[in-house]
């Protein structure tokens, strides 16, 4: 947050009115904390703490947009590229704008949303994946 004093400011300010400085922020108090819980999905996607995700291997063989995937094959999902597209997010996919987090910003929704959001499941790229 020492980059951005201005978000700390109002994420403080949102923890104040919400919470107060008597206890810490629950889960339940979340649905009160709009801009805080932007920040933090704006935080998984600017800077990733696995960029590259965790690898996954074809349960079956499979399809996807006309390649074949044997049986085994490791894939690995490149979380940071899919997070800063400019295709989907625009000329500001680099930036930290937790006002308007990417789920907003998102012009195309691709691999059932960002990469961050199971781009890679069972249900994502590739179909059965372990």
């Amino acid at each position: 947050m020492i980059a951005f004093p201005e978000v700390q400011r109002r994420a403080q300010a949102e923890l104040d009115a919400v919470v107060g400085r008597d206890r810490l922020p629950t889960i339940a108090d979340a649905p009160r904390l709009p801009y805080v819980c932007a920040i933090v999905e704006e935080v998984h996607c600017w800077r990733p703490s696995v960029p590259l995700g965790l690898n996954h291997a074809s349960t079956e063989d499979d399809w996807y947009e006309g390649m074949f995937i044997p049986k085994g094959t490791v894939r690995v999902g490149n979380i940071w590229h899919c997070n800063h597209d400019r295709a989907v997010f625009g000329e500001g996919a680099d930036e930290f704008r937790p006002a308007t987090p990417r789920r907003t910003r998102r012009l195309v929704v691709r691999l059932h949303g960002n990469c961050s959001g199971g781009g890679m499941s069972r249900s994502g790229l590739g179909g059965g994946s372990a």
